[in-house]
């Protein structure tokens, strides 16, 4: 192709660049599959430098703008709650003016994003390295790893546990049966005797 067309002349720096620069991170996964299944690694071996710089913005690209929401049902709802329930004893009274302890609880939010946040990012790291699985064993030590400049945005995720939390009302009633007449259920009386 290249006695052909003579596409190396066109392949100056700036060219191969521009090249590189342009790719995201899908784009490099696929290009080190083919250089690994065509066996042409001079594409990488002789272009080092621009492949490894783009290599490691598109790594820095693809951790930036992640939404939390394309990864939130990932997660057991449950397991967050469970995480991050803190319970505690509230002091009531009764009908009668006696007092009893009570429990209230409530959701560590804070906690809850800690913990969501994490998960997300060991997740996005897990993609990134399935993604450069193929790249030769040589370059991993080049590729720059920023894991506390991760951006990722939870800002909704109160909102998504809170509608984990609402009951549905169940419209589906079906009215007590008993063959005893003594035993009446309150929404029996409602629904079938008024």
């Amino acid at each position: 192709m290249n006695s052909f067309y003579k596409v190396s002349d066109e392949l100056n720096d700036t060219t191969l660049y521009n090249f590189f620069k342009s790719m995201d991170l899908d784009d490099y996964a696929e290009l080190i599959l083919l250089i690994q299944k065509c066996n042409v690694t001079f594409i990488i071996e002789d272009n080092e430098e621009y492949f490894l710089s783009g290599l490691n913005n598109a790594i820095s690209s693809y951790y930036q703008n992640i939404s939390g929401e394309d990864y939130y049902e990932n997660y057991e709802i449950s397991d967050i709650i469970d995480a991050c329930l803190e319970y505690r004893d509230v002091l009531r009274y009764d009908c009668t003016g006696d007092f009893y302890v009570d429990q209230e609880y409530e959701i560590n939010m804070s906690a809850a994003e800690s913990l969501v946040f994490k998960w997300i990012k060991e997740d996005v790291v897990d993609e990134i390295q399935e993604k450069l699985k193929a790249i030769p064993a040589k370059y991993i030590p080049r590729i720059k790893w920023e894991p506390d400049k991760f951006d990722i945005d939870i800002h909704n995720l109160e909102s998504y546990i809170e509608s984990h939390l609402i009951q549905e009302p169940d419209y589906d009633y079906e009215p007590h049966s008993s063959s005893s007449e003594s035993y009446i259920d309150s929404l029996d009386c409602i629904f079938d005797r008024f």
